[in-house]
């Protein structure tokens, strides 16, 4: 699973949920309204020998807008993102959290992600097997 998949799985479902508000990934100059997903932060925590849990911070800006109009689709953002379609299964969001636009900044609405990592376990180097009818003295 990679950082580009969640992202794909995110901005299907803001354009599901929400067909007249554009989906901008790129620095583009776009007019007027738009979501702008950005992969905010990243933590790895190790479980076991070969396994890791990573958990993907995403922030979804609504550029453009008017803050009470931002306000209003708070819930249907939520809904939105509660759960992402990717390759075939799903995952489901935890942690959402939304910050009103300050002064200079744009509405915020992030969303964490936690997928269940297996590492490659390398081959183990095996003790050889002693062959033969010596005897230790």
């Amino acid at each position: 699973m990679s950082v580009q998949q969640l992202r794909m799985g995110i901005t299907i479902a803001l354009e599901q949920y929400f067909p007249d508000v554009p989906v901008v990934v790129d620095e583009g100059t776009t007019q007027g309204t738009f979501f702008q997903p950005r992969l905010i932060s990243v933590t790895y925590e190790r479980q076991r020998e070969s396994r890791t849990v990573a958990i993907y911070r995403f922030g979804i800006r609504y550029k453009g807008g008017n803050p009470l109009e931002a306000e209003e689709m708070v819930d249907q953002l939520q809904e939105a993102l509660e759960r992402i379609l990717l390759d075939g299964g799903s995952n489901r969001g935890n942690r959402q959290i939304w910050a009103a636009g300050e002064e200079g900044n744009d509405p915020l609405f992030t969303v964490e992600y936690t997928l269940h990592l297996q590492n490659e376990k390398s081959e183990a180097v095996m003790m050889g097997h002693v062959i033969g009818g010596e005897r230790l003295k």
